[in-house]
């Protein structure tokens, strides 16, 4: 009985083994089968999983090329802004401030047409009513107009008793977490100079102390973003500030048109700045500044007006 057994045991063994080798036979002969197919056929053709982001700029080149208006683009990225790479984002918001800045000629020719659009916005302004809140404009053509403003991310400025749209920057930062961190930089400094310009009638609506900070924020950027896309716009502005810095404007001049003595109010802050940090080149050619002020007891001078208009390129 003990040898039958074993003699079972051995039967099993064999039929294992056996199955054993056709499943490895098989295997390698379809694996050579595989690999004849595979040299003398192509490929099969795998589907790419869908690409969103081309087929959203595909949407956009489209409605670029319909001659859209900036209110379309705005609501093109508020629908599509979460679906797009940060870079594509960054594309659309160059090129929608770019259109921004071409619309508005025409946009502000609504505002000079008709003279009762004026003179409405004048009464809204007197009473200290929000001119941005369609709620507070009496007619339907100026209902209609201010509309068109929001939506096409404008705003409503003032300057010598006329009204008009300026670009509102503020409304880029609703797309903050889908742009690249030097368009984020690019869209604080600008919303800094939508939300309170810095000059109005040739004079200076800020401090100095502000004006000082803003150039300094200006200069970091330059500094830290050097390739950029928004570079240049960053350049011209700071360019224009560092004008301020060392001029003022014909209604805030840097120096008294009396005895050509600098302001006190800028004195005061341009003293207290910190020279101890050497990243700006800002604030060297301040310290410069301050210091041939100080020889001359704070009076313009021909070597100091000299000095500056190599810092402002006059």
């Amino acid at each position: 009985m003990k040898k039958f057994i074993i003699y079972k045991s051995k039967i099993v063994k064999l039929v294992l083994i056996s199955v054993l080798s056709v499943f490895l036979i098989g295997s390698l002969l379809t694996g050579c089968a595989s690999n004849v197919n595979q040299g003398t056929q192509p490929d099969p053709v795998v589907q790419e999983p869908q690409n969103n982001d081309a087929v959203i700029m595909d949407n956009y080149k489209k409605l670029i090329e319909s001659e859209a208006k900036p209110q379309d683009v705005f609501a093109f990225l508020d629908e599509n802004a979460k679906a797009l790479s940060k870079e594509s984002t960054a594309i659309i918001v160059n090129d929608l401030e770019k259109l921004q800045n071409e619309y508005l000629l025409k946009l502000e020719e609504k505002y000079y047409e008709n003279t009762e659009i004026q003179a409405a916005l004048s009464k809204i302004y007197l009473a200290k009513k929000d001119m941005n809140d369609p709620n507070n404009l009496g007619t339907e053509a100026l209902k209609n107009l201010i509309n068109e403003t929001i939506k096409g991310g404008y705003k409503v400025e003032t300057a010598e008793g006329m009204f008009f749209p300026i670009v509102n920057y503020s409304v880029y930062k609703r797309y903050s977490a889908f742009l690249p961190e030097d368009f984020n930089a690019y869209i604080e400094l600008m919303s800094v100079e939508s939300d309170k310009v810095p000059a109005k009638d040739a004079a200076l609506v800020i401090g100095w102390d502000e004006l000082l900070q803003r150039a300094l924020k200006q200069e970091a950027f330059i500094n830290k973003y050097s390739d950029s896309d928004k570079l240049s716009e960053v350049s011209k502005l700071y360019d224009k500030y560092k004008t301020f810095v060392f001029l003022g404007l014909n209604n805030t001049p840097l120096f008294a048109y009396e005895g050509n003595v600098m302001v006190e109010n800028a004195k005061k802050v341009y003293a207290d700045i910190d020279f101890t940090t050497n990243d700006s080149q800002l604030k060297k050619e301040l310290k410069k500044f301050m210091e041939l002020l100080k020889a001359s007891n704070y009076k313009l001078t021909p070597e100091i007006d000299k000095f500056r208009g190599q810092v402002i390129g006059v």
